[in-house]
């Protein structure tokens, strides 16, 4: 997530004015101002000879084919990779080392690496107001259509979901909701607790941001609380779609959760901390949620590796190695 949603948080925890009260059922609800000329999503297109650009219902895809994909007969693995809040299907192919890292596998560790839409800041959830369906786009279209259209090994132990920040989310939730599609899930640096009190206006600055700066609505215009409903009146949606709420549901996947804590580990992070402070408490605030998961999967008795960093904050920096780690894992783990 960048500045805005940065912002969002930052200012909810410091109680500043750049957000404003609106009364639900029982609570007071913080509705962020968002501005739009602020946001600068990734753009760019990646491209090279193991990447491939298809579109489902309308919506882009980006997957990265193994190295000997055009030469083997094989039939791969897949991980859909999901993005965080203001990046695109091709940030991970431009803004990690991702293409490199795996191309050093050897071709039975590999798999295809697809990376399908969750719009802006949508969550990859199926929006209550009815606006939104990236979750029923995703497992109803993308996938069937990834394995109609490539050489995958279409079952539940060569399919795994992953992502960072608000894609870490989407990787849990999907791991919970549909435990028979995914074998495997990573979480890093997630928001996963969508409850958590911080966690929870983040996901509605990122409603406020997706509708007024990727749909083009005007406050007044879309409901502040359509990804998830309020979170008072709708409780029970919220706590369907939590993933600490709902860890039993994990049970017999291979399941990495990792974070920061908001610290900075150099003097280069505490500088960006200066200029940008938000970035320390989005990742305060997703390294609590990961917290929350690896106690919920203990107490549900759920095997899982947390893997809990001393510093780090919420930028590609470490997101990156974040990667590294997880898709050497899953190298080894589809390999095995």
């Amino acid at each position: 997530m960048k500045k805005q949603l940065a912002a969002t948080a930052y200012a909810f925890l410091l109680c500043t004015s750049t957000v404003v009260e609106v009364p639900a059922a029982k609570a007071t609800i913080q509705i962020p101002k968002i501005v739009c000329s602020t946001v600068n999503p990734d753009t760019a297109t990646a491209s090279g000879p193991r990447i491939q650009h298809i579109t489902v219902d309308g919506n882009p895809v980006s997957v990265l084919l193994p190295p000997q994909y055009g030469t083997s007969m094989r039939k791969y693995p897949v991980l859909y990779l999901l993005y965080g809040a203001e990046s695109d299907v091709d940030s991970f192919l431009i803004r990690t080392n991702l293409i490199t890292v795996t191309s050093a596998f050897p071709d039975n560790q590999q798999f295809i690496v697809v990376t399908p839409s969750g719009g802006l800041t949508g969550f990859y959830v199926d929006w209550k107001d009815g606006s939104h369906n990236y979750e029923t786009e995703i497992i109803n279209r993308v996938i069937p259509a990834i394995d109609a259209r490539f050489r995958t090994l279409a079952d539940k132990g060569h399919r795994a979901v992953a992502g960072v920040s608000m894609g870490g989310f989407g990787a849990a939730h999907y791991g919970v909701k549909h435990p028979d599609l995914f074998g495997a899930i990573g979480t890093l640096s997630g928001g996963d607790n969508n409850q958590a009190s911080d966690e929870a206006v983040v996901i509605i600055g990122a409603t406020v941001e997706q509708r007024e700066c990727a749909d083009g609505l005007a406050a007044g215009q879309y409901d502040p609380f359509g990804m998830f409903g309020d979170p008072v009146l709708d409780a029970g949606r919220w706590r369907a779609a939590n993933p600490v709420a709902n860890a039993s549901q994990l049970r017999g996947m291979d399941i990495y959760l990792t974070a920061g804590n908001g610290s900075p580990c150099d003097a280069d992070d505490a500088q960006t901390l200066v200029t940008n402070p938000g970035e320390g408490v989005l990742e305060l605030g997703v390294g609590q949620t990961t917290l929350d998961l690896h106690v919920a999967l203990r107490f549900a008795g759920v095997q899982h590796i947390y893997d809990a960093k001393p510093c780090g904050i919420h930028t590609y920096k470490y997101f990156t190695p974040e990667v590294t780690t997880y898709v050497n894992r899953l190298a080894r783990l589809f390999s095995s």
